[in-house]
């Protein structure tokens, strides 16, 4: 009988001994804790989580992405009677041998003088190409009339078109020497192709828009070229 209360105190005290050894193994992170013990500590982790909170989508308009350097808001649908005149204008003169080239010195006179001719014209809106000619040509006149200058595509001008009717805003755009008559006449005047060496033709249009027709009336002016030294260039 004594043996056998030994042998169980020798197993008790192994098992004692088994079990410390674990705990401290435990607490030194040598052993991974148990199963249950992880769910529950994972069941605590997810109940104490701070619910997500939804945020709002931002929605970047379609022309500030890709057309546009500085838009202003779209206005709301326009009805009724509209009058308003729209400014048709090639680039001014140009640098040669150039991919993508910039005005002449010439060619910055005339941006100078397009932008005299029209500083009391309450130009609304100004519509540009992307190319450094044409943007060249309307920025003197955008900042004296702190208006904004959206591109267009100019082998597709229809949608830009169609906006300047739809708006019936005072208009200012800048073409090239084969696509300035087109647009003439897609809004309702005349206008012959434009040579390569021909500069400073300003179609003057004067649009009475309803809703069944436009009337066009067309003046052919001239943008000067201003003459003083400019600096800074």
């Amino acid at each position: 009988m004594q043996v056998k209360q030994f042998v169980s105190a020798l197993v008790l005290l192994g098992f004692a001994h088994l079990a410390l050894a674990q705990e401290h193994q435990e607490d030194q992170g040598q052993v991974e804790p148990s199963e249950s013990s992880r769910v529950d500590v994972e069941a605590q982790v997810r109940a104490e989580e701070v619910p997500s909170v939804a945020v709002p989508t931002v929605i970047v308009p379609r022309a500030m992405q890709a057309e546009t350097v500085v838009v202003a808001p779209e206005p709301d649908g326009i009805t009724g009677t509209r009058e308003f005149v729209v400014y048709v204008v090639r680039h001014a003169e140009r640098e040669e041998d150039h991919v993508d080239p910039g005005l002449t010195a010439d060619g910055y006179r005339r941006a100078d003088g397009l932008a005299q001719m029209l500083s009391n014209a309450n130009i609304e809106r100004i519509y540009s190409t992307q190319y450094r000619r044409s943007v060249g040509t309307v920025l003197p006149l955008a900042r004296v009339n702190a208006t904004a200058v959206e591109f267009y595509s100019a082998g597709e001008p229809q949608s830009m078109l169609d906006k300047v009717i739809e708006r019936g805003q005072n208009t200012v755009i800048v073409g090239h020497s084969n696509t300035v008559a087109g647009i003439v006449q897609a809004l309702g005047g005349e206008a012959d192709e434009l040579s390569e060496e021909r500069y400073g033709d300003v179609f003057q249009l004067f649009i009475h828009a309803d809703a069944d027709s436009n009337t066009v009336n067309q003046v052919h002016l001239m943008a000067p070229l201003i003459m003083q030294e400019r600096r800074g260039r």
